[in-house]
């Protein structure tokens, strides 16, 4: 019976340590990012992790400064379909959605500033 006990703890903190390493490994690799919603009256705050667009910060927040719209230049186009293109819409948060945690205030402070490079 311990020795099954045993060999069960020792899978599931493999696959736990697996599991941090593999988030940590996304968040690194620029694929994931945070997105923080602060508390509001009839909105409980979260914290978000997301899959990011291409131009999208690690940390970012909803009240975030917006950044002035691009020049007709700098617009990317794709493919949207088979036969072919037009801008590329980035998804909705909710869409992006992987992951929701409760609200951190650190994460939205790092967020809100628009001086951090990531």
């Amino acid at each position: 019976m311990f020795g099954l006990l045993k060999v069960l703890f020792k899978l599931a903190l493999f696959l736990g340590v697996l599991g941090i390493f593999f988030t940590a490994l996304m968040l690194a690799a620029k694929i994931w990012g945070f997105y923080s919603i602060p508390p509001a009256k009839d909105v409980a705050g979260a914290t978000l992790i997301v899959t990011r667009g291409e131009d999208e910060p690690l940390f970012n927040a909803s009240d975030r400064p917006t950044p002035p719209p691009p020049d007709e230049s700098e617009v990317k186009t794709g493919s949207p379909g088979m036969f072919g293109s037009g801008p590329i819409k980035r998804r909705a948060i909710k869409d992006r959605t992987l992951f929701k945690f409760p609200y951190v205030d650190w994460i939205h402070d790092w967020g809100k500033d628009t001086t951090l490079t990531y």
